[in-house]
Order: structure tokens, then C-alpha cells, then sequence
């Protein structure tokens, strides 16, 4: 919700990184930095992760609600 050109919930609710699909491969820009950094910090559940490396996985596929 803090930055939503970053972040979005699959049908599932199931939060991700949009520019990159959760592989960590896509460097912020300055102006993304912020907003990113603002959700970082806000995050309730820590579930945003951060790395100046790719992260060792596979693109994030949505899932459907049950």
C-alpha cells in the first residue's frame, strides 16, 4: 500500500515485487529507492527482503484463491 508502484497482492493476497517478479534482478532507481525504502521500514510482517545481489530464485507466479 505504501508503494504501489513496487508492490501488488496476487488473487491469492500473496504480496510481490512487480518491476522484477520477486528474482531481486531489477535495481531500484533514485525515486523508486524512497518508496521502497518507506515500505521496508513499515513492513508489519518483515516479509520485504533487501540484497545488493540477485536473490536465487525463480520469477513469482500469482496464485488464484481457493
Amino acid at each position: 500500500m505504501l508503494a504501489p508502484a513496487l508492490f501488488d497482492y496476487d488473487e491469492a493476497g500473496i504480496a510481490y515485487y512487480k518491476p522484477d517478479r520477486n528474482t531481486g534482478t531489477k535495481p531500484l532507481d533514485d525515486h523508486a529507492k524512497i518508496d521502497f525504502r518507506l515500505a521496508y521500514q513499515r513492513c508489519p510482517t518483515h516479509a520485504i527482503k533487501r540484497s545488493d545481489h540477485p536473490f536465487n530464485t525463480a520469477p513469482f507466479t500469482p496464485t488464484k484463491a481457493e
